[in-house]
């Protein structure tokens, strides 16, 4: 539920995050499709390629890629588990690290020399390494210090960093209802990640979203 009380299955059937709203009413969901959107409200900013090009195609292989290989697995380091189950992901996503390493080894951006909405995605997911305690290679290091240290990518972090916002982690999927109780949680952003307060058991930073 969102602050309000409003059932956030009213405006995402999904029950997932982000979601977008336009101006006129319609949402919008999923990461990849989001960013790209909005990179086609400002071409001169030239954050996508061009529709029907193979660059544009290369841009979505990569949002594709972060989604569902990277991003989403990490959702076991989030969930409970045994250790051999997080050892596992872990091993999962470090051959998946793998393929992305090799590209930024030869450029400094996912699609060569300049930034692009993939970065945009990609390089926040990179901060759940330090999250989760997990080793971050000087390549992916390097690159994520590069993102950051882009003019707008400071002062949109400078944004964030003042806002909080509240969710309801009650009834969660793939956690024991014994385990659970209802629980309206802030989320205050840090400097790398957000951090859960308020959570029914613990307190977690960047708790999978």
């Amino acid at each position: 539920k969102l602050a309000d009380g409003t059932d956030f299955f009213t405006i995402n059937p999904k029950g997932s995050v982000p979601v977008l709203e336009l101006d006129n009413g319609e949402r919008l969901t999923e990461g990849p499709a989001i960013v790209q959107y909005l990179a086609d409200l400002v071409p001169e900013k030239q954050l996508a390629p061009a529709n029907g090009t193979l660059a544009r195609y290369r841009l979505q292989e990569w949002l594709n890629y972060t989604a569902t290989e990277i991003h989403k697995s990490f959702s076991p380091l989030f969930y409970p588990g045994s250790d051999e189950v997080k050892n596992a992901a872990w091993d999962k996503l470090r051959s998946r690290f793998g393929v992305i390493e090799a590209q930024l080894a030869q450029t400094p951006y996912l699609l060569g020399e300049d930034f692009s909405v993939a970065d945009a995605y990609f390089a926040p997911v990179c901060s759940r390494l330090k999250t989760y305690g997990l080793p971050t290679s000087p390549v992916v290091q390097a690159y994520i210090n590069r993102v950051w240290a882009l003019p707008g990518v400071t002062s949109a972090r400078v944004l964030a960093a003042s806002a909080t916002f509240e969710m309801d982690f009650a009834n969660i999927p793939g956690i024991d209802p014994a385990e659970q109780r209802p629980a309206v949680v802030q989320l205050v952003p840090t400097r790398d990640n957000y951090r859960l307060v308020g959570a029914a058991k613990t307190t977690t930073d960047n708790p999978g979203i």
